[in-house]
């Protein structure tokens, strides 16, 4: 399900097609990964990649767009856009809000597959394979890459193929509704409605919290009834086990509980090699113990990432005063980046970093970027989380599950549905007010489940142990073991 646009006119894989774009390069890509061509009102030709649907009211499906409207329009109309999608207008290239499919470029090469430029280009590798969930970020920041002379194209930005340079689109835009809060949530029923059109093998991912309920309201109100599924793990809270089946129920669906199987080592290296070792955590461990292969090849995967923007979600982590424009501040933000292990032992923290000094490198520049770059209406913070969290770490973690061949899709994955959001006041952002009166709006009848419930007694005690593994592997680290391992 990867592309490779590049100069030679033959695939690099044997059963890829190729089509023909301006500057005398190609674009080669899996059977699978959709593809469809079409000329815009003023002659410009456009490739779209992958899956998009419009949240807006009357606009119709974004493939038939294209010939309808000039490309300056184009780029334009993509605001509305939702699904995982790239979009090639003449000669740049344009990427969902989240970089969903990402875009690294390098060595005359852009592919959403890091590891297709390295293996291409022959480039040789920075020292990168020193991530690990509960160590610091569990992801590599962007824009830099593990592959040398590749970088890695960000949510502010569209690549230019003529001068092989990126260039700056802003990250939200400036929306004038009368109910923000009542425009999000009928925009991603629209679009949870054209998903219900042309999906009809459907799962969503359900927890026992407050992002998860939201995607299931919004897709059984659109007229979907997907089968919900949880995915066992070590740390499954009692809540995430007992709640999920009682909320399918109560809608009457059915639900899935996937267990792990035996841990395999062989499938964990697959998707190392597949992800260039960027990004680690759960679906990396779903995927090594066989929790993806419940999926049929096709099926369409409703996901609740990009809903913690909504709830402010470094706000916590990074203070209120962060000033990005300090010579210190890709140090500083690195060691916030930390938390909570930057509260128990500074000089822990201080010793890891040092160690992991590219994350520090990378920082500085999207640091450098930002700069250049202001968005004056958006808080760094939540910048930070559209940039590094969204457009870095779940990027990467999607691209990787193409391995499994399934289309997985975040329905808050829109410039639009980020803009409603970024209006909310940060008191009903953080609690995640909008969110609960959208559910009991929608589906009242689980509305009143808890959210999250645990006691105090297993919240202390979950605290207790997670300090105590990051101690435990920031300690092993400095030991000198891998924190791929």
């Amino acid at each position: 399900m990867q592309f490779l646009i590049s100069q030679a006119k033959s695939p690099p894989i044997a059963n890829w097609i190729s089509t023909p774009l301006v500057k005398d390069r190609w674009m080669h890509h899996c059977p699978l990964l959709p593809i469809r061509s079409a000329f815009t009102t003023d002659g410009v030709n456009a490739l779209l990649v992958g899956w998009a649907f419009d949240l807006a009211d009357g606009t119709g499906d974004p493939e038939a767009q294209i010939s309808t409207v000039g490309s300056k329009d184009l780029i334009l109309r993509y605001r509305t856009w939702v699904g995982r999608w790239m979009l090639l207008v003449g000669d740049h290239i344009h990427c969902d809000a989240m970089h969903s499919i990402p875009a690294f470029f390098g060595h005359g090469l852009v592919s959403s597959s890091l590891h297709l430029i390295r293996e291409i280009s022959g480039a040789q590798l920075r020292e990168h394979r020193q991530i690990r969930y509960g160590v610091g970020p569990d992801w590599y920041p962007g824009p830099r890459t593990p592959v040398l002379g590749t970088a890695r194209l960000l949510p502010s930005q569209t690549l230019s193929l003529a001068t092989f340079r990126p260039e700056y689109r802003p990250l939200l835009d400036g929306v004038s509704v009368e109910d923000s809060s009542l425009s999000l949530w009928e925009a991603l029923v629209r679009g949870m409605s054209q998903l219900n059109a042309t999906h009809q093998n459907a799962f969503v991912a359900l927890t026992g919290g407050l992002d998860s309920r939201t995607v299931l309201a919004c897709a059984y109100v659109a007229g979907m009834r997907p089968t919900a599924y949880t995915q066992d793990h070590e740390y499954l809270s009692p809540g995430d086990r007992l709640l999920p089946p009682l909320l399918a129920k109560r809608l009457g669906l059915s639900h899935q509980f996937i267990r792990r199987q035996e841990f395999d080592l062989q499938r964990q290296a697959i998707f190392d090699e597949h992800s260039m070792s960027q990004c680690v955590g759960g679906d990396r461990d779903f995927y090594s113990y066989g929790q993806w292969n419940a999926f049929p090849a096709g099926s369409l995967i409703l996901r609740g990432g990009g809903f913690e923007f909504g709830r402010a979600y470094y706000y916590r982590k990074i203070p209120k005063g962060f000033d990005p424009t300090l010579p210190d501040a890709g140090e500083r933000l690195h060691t916030m980046l930390y938390h909570p292990l930057n509260r128990i032992s500074r000089p822990l923290v201080s010793a890891v970093r040092k160690r992991q000094s590219f994350m520090t490198k990378s920082l500085n520049e999207w640091l450098s970027w930002v700069a250049v770059h202001p968005e004056p209406h958006l808080d760094f913070r939540d910048r930070f989380y559209l940039e590094q969290r969204l457009g870095c770490w779940l990027a990467t973690t999607e691209q990787a599950l193409d391995l499994t061949g399934t289309v997985r899709i975040h329905i808050s994955n829109s410039h639009y549905v980020f803009s409603l959001m970024n209006l909310a006041a940060p008191n009903e952002r953080e609690g995640g007010a909008n969110q609960k009166a959208a559910i009991e709006t929608l589906t009242p009848v689980i509305a009143s489940f808890p959210f999250n419930p645990i006691s105090k007694w297993r919240r202390v005690r979950q605290k207790t142990i997670g300090n105590l593994s990051r101690v435990s592997k920031a300690l092993s680290f400095l030991a000198g073991k891998s924190l791929t391992s």
